[in-house]
């Protein structure tokens, strides 16, 4: 094996470590179980969805709370990424073609769990052969006073502000944190399909952007918080 090889090499371990270590590790959300005597017991217990395939692999952990109508959510919404990419390779073929397989894994960054509230973060990464895997954030968070899941209206009413009003403190926080790293401002446009991705906790409510939605790859999945009511 040449040095060029090597060096090759090198530089994909490194950047494969660095995207574990960025999209992965939790980043301030807590993980309890619930001790309340006054709602419907749960505990959070992590499940785990794999196959492999000549075409594809998929490695995917996800939680679950012992909450039906929350499990089956998260659940609904694991599996259907893991159809897209096996409906994909399929169309594809990606080893039949002479290339590698395509990939699907994630992880729980994050859950948390008390009387009021239940929310989780998942972290998933497809790899369909570019030059790096291509990370999802996806949320869930729930209502177990309603016994309903929080939608974005629900979610800013927790604020007390309207879409564009978050909206436009958002793009003052990215500026402030982000500057001239900002590629798309468009991606915190005061449009609803710019703020699904969200975590609903005790105090406050953290909207997450995806890579490239308003920054490089990079700059990873910047975050704003907003201070519940």
């Amino acid at each position: 094996m040449n040095r060029t090889t090597l060096l090759g090499l090198g530089v994909v371990v490194v950047l494969l470590a660095g995207f574990f270590f960025f999209f992965y590790t939790p980043r301030g959300t807590e993980t309890t179980s619930d001790t309340s005597t006054t709602s419907t017991p749960a505990q959070i217990t992590t499940k785990t969805a794999q196959e492999d395939s000549a075409e594809y692999s998929i490695d995917v952990q996800y939680p679950e709370f012992g909450i039906p109508v929350f499990d089956a959510e998260i659940s609904k919404s694991v599996h259907a990424a893991v159809e897209e990419l096996k409906k994909q390779a399929a169309t594809d073929k990606p080893v039949a073609n002479g290339f590698r397989k395509y990939e699907l894994y994630g992880r729980v960054s994050g859950t948390y769990l008390d009387e009021n509230i239940a929310n989780a973060k998942i972290v998933l990464a497809q790899d369909f052969g570019g030059a790096h895997p291509l990370p999802i954030v996806v949320t869930f968070n729930f209502d177990r006073k309603t016994g309903t899941l929080f939608t974005l209206d629900s979610a800013l009413a927790r604020l007390g502000l309207t879409l564009p009003q978050m909206a436009s403190e958002a793009k003052a926080q990215l500026d402030a944190t982000l500057g001239k790293d900002i590629i798309a401002p468009e991606g915190a446009d005061a449009k609803a399909e710019n703020y699904q991705t969200f975590i609903v906790g005790v105090n406050s409510v953290t909207f997450i952007f995806q890579p490239y939605q308003v920054a490089p790859y990079s700059a990873g999945t910047p975050e704003v918080v907003f201070a519940r009511q």
